[in-house]
């Protein structure tokens, strides 16, 4: 019980640390006036996303946790097209031609979790990507 109890601080208190990392760089950005995380570190948001939902999986809150994935994969998506539209910000030499990568998947639907139902819609409803339903 002692373990559990300890276990559970540590990754309770790691997921406030990362989700303050994460705010610091959003809030920046929205200080300076953006909108929106620019594209150029928005692989350190998803970086940042993907560990607070681990730590909440440790934790065992799944909701919030998929909350946490479903916006990493959002950030993905997006920073997919950002280097599509700029194959040069690519620091690979290999992989200067981005026209053999597949595109990713516009939405997943009827995704069930612990009696959760899930529907992603990354391109109709890129702001809400998550609607909540019991299956």
């Amino acid at each position: 019980d002692a373990v559990r109890t300890s276990s559970y601080l540590y990754y309770l208190s790691e997921a406030r640390r990362t989700k303050e990392k994460l705010a610091k760089i959003t809030d920046e950005k929205r200080r300076r006036g953006a909108d929106t995380t620019p594209d150029q570190i928005l692989p350190l948001v998803i970086r940042y996303c993907v560990k607070i939902a681990f730590f909440y999986e440790f934790q065992l809150k799944h909701e919030k946790s998929l909350r946490y994935l479903a916006e990493a994969y959002r950030h993905v998506c997006r920073y997919y097209l950002y280097l599509r539209s700029n194959p040069k910000s690519i620091e690979q030499t290999d992989a200067t031609n981005l026209t053999d990568i597949a595109t990713p998947p516009t939405s997943v639907s009827n995704v069930t979790h612990d009696g959760v139902e899930v529907e992603l819609d990354m391109i109709n409803n890129p702001k809400k990507s998550i609607v909540w339903g019991n299956a």
